[in-house]
């Protein structure tokens, strides 16, 4: 079987380098942008398997960020993480009043827990295969 590769869109270092730890231990392969625009270069420049980025970020916000890979990569499963809850009627306006183009496949809230995080990213990449 094929090592899925999964690319993290985090500003922060902590949480990404905890992203990207956990889903090497599970075996996946891991590449990692501090911010948006690197993001959309890096998801541009190479295939991965699965997006998870960051709502809210300095240059790029993540609503920019899942668009922009929608336009290129329209099946691209992505998850969008955030420090919101999102039940928050202003976490759900971001992510469903956008558009369906803009809308993540799955939501996470930070702290991430490392079991919501490897269920979801699972379920996500056994629908695309």
């Amino acid at each position: 079987m094929t090592q899925k590769n999964i690319l993290i869109v985090e500003d922060n270092n902590f949480i990404q380098h905890m992203l990207s730890k956990t889903l090497e231990d599970a075996g996946y392969g891991v590449d990692c942008a501090l911010h948006g625009q690197e993001g959309i270069q890096k998801c541009n420049a190479r295939d991965f398997d699965l997006v998870i980025t960051d709502m809210n970020m300095p240059d790029t916000d993540g609503l920019h960020v899942i668009a922009a890979m929608r336009y290129n990569h329209p099946d691209l499963p992505i998850i969008a993480i955030s420090g919101g809850d999102p039940e928050d009627p202003e976490n759900k306006d971001l992510l469903v009043e956008a558009g369906e183009d803009f809308v993540a496949d799955g939501f996470l809230v930070k702290p991430i827990k490392k079991d919501e995080l490897l269920a979801m990213t699972e379920r996500l990449l056994s629908s695309v295969w």
